[in-house]
């Protein structure tokens, strides 16, 4: 069996794809990227309020968003806001004082 790490790889130092999608965004963007559920890392997750469901999400971005939209978040920043979740997760606390968050 032929050995195909290294420089033995008919692929080594091919280039063509990676300056394909350097040089064109929108194709990478495309091609590369899968948002939401189609990534396959997509955890849903479950917003609730003192101990009662609220709303339950594909996946935590319409989570985040959910809670910039109704004025939940005190920032208008996605990432930011993720963050605050996953803190509240790791840590087992409450978001603002009465939100807790339950990955499924």
């Amino acid at each position: 069996m032929p050995d195909y790490h290294g420089e033995n790889n008919p692929n080594y130092k091919n280039k063509t794809l990676s300056e394909k999608y350097k040089n064109n965004k929108e194709l990478s963007k495309e091609k590369q990227g899968r948002p939401g559920t189609q990534n396959g890392r997509s955890t849903p997750i479950d917003l609730y309020y003192d101990n009662v469901l609220i709303k339950s999400f594909d996946y935590i971005a319409p989570c985040c968003q959910y809670l910039i939209d109704m004025g939940i978040s005190k920032t208008d920043n996605p990432k930011s806001v993720r963050s605050q979740i996953n803190q509240s997760i790791q840590n087992n606390s409450l978001y603002k004082g009465h939100y807790s968050f339950i990955k499924r």
